[in-house]
C-alpha cells in the first residue's frame, strides 16, 4: 500500500499525528510462467507469477489481469512477497502482446526493465494465427476467428449509464457502436474488472 501516515510519539504522547506518509515499494514482476494461451479453451489455464513485493497475505491482492481486459481469478499465494498462482477460466480470448499486471494494496504492478518478460499472447493452437495481428487474415472459428483489418472498435453510447452497487437482479446493457463484429461468442464485455455475462447481438 502506499501513504501510510507516520505517527510520531514522545513517552505515550503524540507529537505528530500526520507530519509525512509511509509507501511500501510496489509489486514487480520478473517472469511468467506461461506466456502464450488458446484464443478459446474450454480448460483453464494457471499461471505463474514470479517477482517481488506481492505481500503476506492473499487478501492484499485485489486483482490480476491481461491487457486490462480478462481477469485471471482464484488467486493463490504460493510464496509470500515472490510467487503468486491465478487461473483464466473457460474462456475465449484476442490479444498480441499484453501487458499482465497485478495490483497489491492499490499499487499496480510496474514494468521491469525486460517488459516482454510479462507480455502475454493469445493465437491458435498451431500457432498460425495470433487474433490481434495485422497480418492475419485466416484462423479456426473455434479459436475465436481473426478481428476485422484495420478496424477499431468504437462505442457511442451505453444505457444505462448507472446502476446499483448491490442487486439480486440483473442489469441488462445496451451498447451502441460499430465494429463489433456478428459472433457474439467472441465478444468480452466488462464494466471496470466485472465481465459483462452473455453478450448478444441486437
Amino acid at each position: 500500500g502506499s501513504s501510510y501516515p507516520v505517527m510520531y510519539t514522545y513517552f505515550d504522547d503524540v507529537v505528530c499525528g500526520n507530519c509525512t506518509t509511509f509507501s511500501y515499494l510496489p509489486p514487480v514482476i520478473n517472469s511468467l510462467s506461461t506466456q502464450r494461451g488458446l484464443s478459446h479453451s474450454l480448460v483453464p489455464l494457471n499461471i505463474t507469477i514470479i517477482g517481488n513485493n506481492f505481500g503476506d497475505n492473499v487478501t492484499h491482492i485485489s486483482n490480476i489481469t491481461i491487457g486490462d481486459r480478462y481477469l485471471c481469478s482464484s488467486i493463490i499465494l504460493l510464496v509470500r512477497h515472490t510467487r503468486v498462482s491465478c487461473t483464466l477460466l473457460p474462456y475465449r480470448a484476442m490479444g498480441r502482446d499484453l501487458p499482465l499486471k497485478i495490483t497489491v494494496g492499490g499499487q499496480t504492478s510496474i514494468a521491469p526493465t525486460n517488459m516482454s518478460a510479462l507480455l502475454f499472447t493469445f493465437s491458435c493452437g498451431d500457432g498460425s494465427c495470433d487474433t490481434s495481428n495485422e497480418n492475419c487474415t485466416t484462423c479456426p472459428m473455434d479459436c475465436g476467428g481473426c478481428p476485422a483489418r484495420n478496424s477499431t472498435l468504437v462505442i457511442t453510447s451505453i444505457s444505462p449509464r448507472i446502476g446499483p452497487s448491490f442487486s439480486n437482479a440483473a442489469t441488462l446493457l445496451t451498447i451502441v457502436g460499430d465494429n463489433f463484429g456478428t459472433d457474439a461468442s467472441v465478444l468480452e464485455v466488462t464494466v471496470g474488472t466485472f465481465p459483462c455475462k452473455y453478450p448478444t447481438m441486437v
